[in-house]
């Protein structure tokens, strides 16, 4: 080391130190995932989806010129499953391939819950960083309005955010259910923050002059991001039951939209003529991706558990 500039020993020394302290981490964490049963079907569920939604053009071309719309099979009743239509038919009112429905529902699902995670894991991010890591005043600002958030009535607000937005679509749910969602990642990120920001580590990068950013860049966030990872991964899954639960009651999506809580809906009246079929077949798939997620959550959460680590 150079005897000239202590500084810059010290920072090539917490570099290396981090390096190999992460390397040993993803080593563990994959070692803990090749050796969990239920982290393997998670993932395997998980990717059975995404192909799913990337080979839909493949599986049932595209209709035109909205792909997320169902091609209409018009019919006095809704139509069993068959050759032409594995899945059946929707019947009237909007003469949907059921089949059609659910395999383009899976990429619509998938984009709505990436999408809103994406957007919920940023705001909370931020203002769970800032609130954690300056503390005080910012700190009683911003978990107050937090506060606020929780305090409301989910289900209500979330229709009279829909109904304001008024034009029903993807980005009118994503926008509504980000608004009420962002809260939950920014109380773990905070909390993760609080406990993070007095390591020595931490401490040491304050003496040796990095600024603020920097140290929240290099050593905050890297090591307090595991929660709230695990929490997203969780919540892919109950976002899309959330969503599918709002479609059923006809909220946020157009009649007709490849969704799969919108063709659950329209199913539910021919429930008693005995045309299950509208009805099982989405279901059948929401209950697997809510399942694979919630199994790929449950994995990594065993993983970073700081219990599970020591054998506890």
């Amino acid at each position: 080391m150079s005897d000239t500039d202590p500084q810059a020993d010290i920072r090539v020394a917490l570099k290396e130190g981090e390096e190999e302290y992460r390397k040993r981490e993803r080593s563990f964490m994959m070692y803990r995932i090749r050796k969990s049963p239920l982290s393997m079907i998670g993932i395997a569920i998980v990717m059975v989806f995404i192909l799913i939604a990337i080979a839909a053009p493949l599986i049932c071309p595209p209709n035109q010129p909205d792909p997320f719309r169902m091609p209409k099979t018009f019919s006095r009743l809704p139509l069993p499953p068959s050759k032409e239509h594995p899945f059946g038919t929707t019947g009237p009112v909007t003469y949907g391939d059921v089949f059609y429905g659910v395999i383009w529902g899976t990429r619509y699902s998938l984009m709505l819950a990436f999408s809103i995670t994406a957007i919920c894991f940023s705001v909370g991010l931020m203002v769970g960083v800032i609130a954690g890591y300056y503390g005080g005043l910012i700190d009683d600002i911003l978990m107050r309005i937090v506060d606020l958030f929780y305090s409301l009535p989910w289900l209500v607000v979330m229709m009279v955010i829909l109904i304001a937005l008024g034009k029903r679509g993807f980005w009118t749910m994503v926008i509504a259910y980000s608004i009420l969602a962002w809260p939950g990642y920014s109380r773990i990120v905070r909390g993760e923050v609080l406990r993070v920001k007095n390591e020595l580590y931490v401490e040491a990068a304050k003496a040796i002059g990095l600024t603020d950013l920097q140290i929240i860049l290099r050593h905050v966030l890297p090591n307090s991001i595991y929660t709230v990872v695990i929490m997203a991964s969780m919540r892919l899954g109950t976002i899309v039951l959330s969503t599918s639960s709002l479609g059923f009651l006809g909220l946020g999506f157009n009649p007709g939209t490849a969704e799969w809580g919108i063709i659950i809906s329209e199913g539910r009246n021919w429930l008693l003529q005995g045309s299950w079929w509208i009805a099982v077949f989405p279901g059948i798939f929401i209950f697997f991706f809510v399942l694979g997620w919630q199994l790929l959550g449950d994995a990594f959460r065993d993983i970073l558990d700081p219990k599970s680590r020591r054998g506890v």
